[in-house]
């Protein structure tokens, strides 16, 4: 088995050009997943070290490796917002410094991981002076999955009709709610939509297009991600419904 690790280093990605602004951010982390994309298989370990400090993006992270049957984890190196301005500001290699303004900014936008979530599950946190668990690690990204993951991340496995018309219907039917709802709304908001019996957060105005952009983002890696074929029969339009509103409150954050 190989290891391949994926950081701005490898990547030769100058940080405070590539953090900027959200247009080079995008464009950064997208490079950074596609490398990902590349490596990922069952016979290859891919470390990316990199920020990963979204939620909505760690979530991208899972259902690439959960689309080649492999299994996953995040890393969580915990510390004090002060002693990471420290040590930037003692780093010795100027080049790899971070621009302070730039570093304080992410650092109040980060999302912290939990193991809550199924696409976080299991976080590592580590503490300043603690062993990384390599043994835990390893035994966790070297494990292989059940042959029922195997057949839910399988691309030939698309599902049958029913499944995919209700799919269908139920996310045009939560992106039209929410769309009514942006109109007497107040941001901060939990927004109820049909068929969940969770929230939608409303952190702010999202228009037509945005939303069917991840609609059909949503409904693509449901295909790809399907459960088999006795479970799509089985799946309630609320259990649909709950996918797709975690899903949305994780890309909108």
């Amino acid at each position: 088995m190989s290891v391949v690790l994926i950081n701005d280093e490898s990547l030769n990605i100058n940080r405070n050009q590539a953090y900027k602004d959200s247009r080079e951010e995008k464009m950064t982390r997208g490079l950074i997943k596609a490398t990902c994309d590349r490596h990922i298989s069952k016979s290859t370990i891919v470390i990316c070290d990199s920020l990963n400090y979204i939620k909505g993006y760690r979530y991208e992270l899972w259902c690439s490796s959960r689309s080649a049957a492999t299994p996953s984890c995040v890393v969580w190196v915990k510390q004090l917002d002060t002693t990471v301005k420290a040590w930037n500001e003692s780093n010795p290699n100027e080049d790899a410094k971070w621009n302070p303004d730039l570093l304080s900014e992410l650092v109040m936008r980060f999302e912290p991981p939990a193991s809550s979530r199924r696409w976080e599950n299991p976080t590592f946190e580590i503490e300043e002076g603690e062993e990384l668990p390599f043994s835990a690690i390893t035994a966790h990204v070297t494990a292989t999955f059940s042959n029922h993951i195997s057949m839910a991340t399988s691309h030939n496995k698309i599902g049958d009709a029913n499944y995919l018309h209700d799919l269908d219907k139920v996310t045009q039917d939560i992106i039209k709610a929410f769309l009514e709802s942006q109109k007497e709304t107040a941001i901060g908001s939990l927004v109820t939509v049909p068929n969940s019996k969770k929230k939608l957060k409303y952190t702010r105005q999202v228009g037509m297009a945005e939303l069917r952009r991840l609609r059909q983002q949503y409904i693509s890696l449901s295909r790809s991600l399907s459960q088999t074929k006795n479970d799509f029969t089985q799946r309630t339009q609320t259990q649909l419904a709950d996918e797709f509103v975690d899903y949305l409150n994780a890309s909108l954050a």
